[in-house]
Formats: structure tokens, C-alpha cells, sequence
């Protein structure tokens, strides 16, 4: 039931980010519950505690060094001129969702498809100025947790 109501929850930020560049805020805590919980169903609580505390680490210096590059080299006055709110929440539920070493590579690749895509689509479809990153990123964790539950990927909380 919660891989169903977290694969739900990532479509549904995928599409409303895609589509209207606005995310229903419930949705955000709603998908770092079912991430915690299909983690804490794999690992051990010490585990578990010392990967989300180590991840949240790396979510609030990976937003600082945007904040920095935003003041300093893009010369803009707020976060929010670069990355949307909506993108922080989705990066903050997807460090309670995975172990350290899962985390950086989920979060290290997914954000690299996402630019990816967006590039070949804006190649298509040039009236796109801004990058959906919660909702690309929602696809690419939802692909991630499909092929971990077929069994393709099975070392998904063992890293």
C-alpha cells in the first residue's frame, strides 16, 4: 500500500509540476512519509536515523552553495529566482527516502536526466524557459523505485 500511494505521489508532482508549474504542498510531506517508511522497513533504525541526518546535511549545503552562486554570481537577491520552493521540499523528502550512498547517486543522476531532458525538450517545445525539476526528478525516482520492486535493482537500501 505505501509503495502505491508514493508511486501516486510522485506522478502527481510530475504532472502538476510539468503541467502547471505548481505543486499541491501536501503532496511533499505526504512523499517523504512513504520514502521514510519503505527505508525504515529495509534498514535499522540506526541506520535509518544516522543516513537521514547525514542526507539533510548534504540537502542544506547543496542549497547554500546555490544561494551563494545565486548572490554572488547570477547577482539576483532571492533563492527563489533560481529554484522554487517546490524543488527544496522535493529534495528534502528525498533525503528521508533513501541510505547516504542511494541518496547521492539517486539525487546526483536524477538531477542530471532532469537537465537532460529539459534540454531536448526545450529543443522541441522552445516557449519553455524554466526547468520542472521536481517533476522530472518525481519520474526518475519513480522509475528507480519500480525497478527496485521487479527486482531489478535490488541493492536499492543496501548501499
Amino acid at each position: 500500500m505505501v509503495e502505491v500511494c508514493t508511486i501516486a505521489t510522485l506522478m502527481l508532482i510530475a504532472i502538476q509540476d510539468m503541467k502547471d508549474r505548481q505543486v499541491w504542498a501536501f503532496l511533499f510531506p505526504l512523499l517523504a512519509i512513504g520514502g521514510a517508511m519503505l527505508f525504515y522497513q529495509s534498514v535499522s533504525l540506526y541506520y535509518f536515523a544516522y543516513s537521514i541526518i547525514f542526507n539533510l546535511g548534504i540537502v542544506t549545503l547543496v542549497i547554500l552553495i546555490n544561494l551563494m552562486v545565486i548572490k554572488w554570481i547570477l547577482k539576483k537577491e532571492h533563492l527563489s529566482q533560481a529554484i522554487g520552493l517546490g524543488d527544496i521540499f522535493f529534495f528534502l523528502a528525498l533525503a528521508l527516502s533513501f541510505p547516504t550512498l542511494t541518496f547521492v547517486n539517486v539525487f546526483a543522476i536524477s538531477l542530471l536526466c532532469s537537465f537532460s531532458l529539459f534540454v531536448v525538450w526545450k529543443y522541441f517545445f522552445s516557449a519553455i524557459k524554466t526547468v520542472p525539476l521536481a517533476g522530472l526528478m518525481g519520474l526518475f525516482v519513480a522509475l528507480i523505485y519500480l525497478t527496485h520492486w521487479f527486482g531489478w535493482y535490488p541493492e536499492l537500501y543496501s548501499l
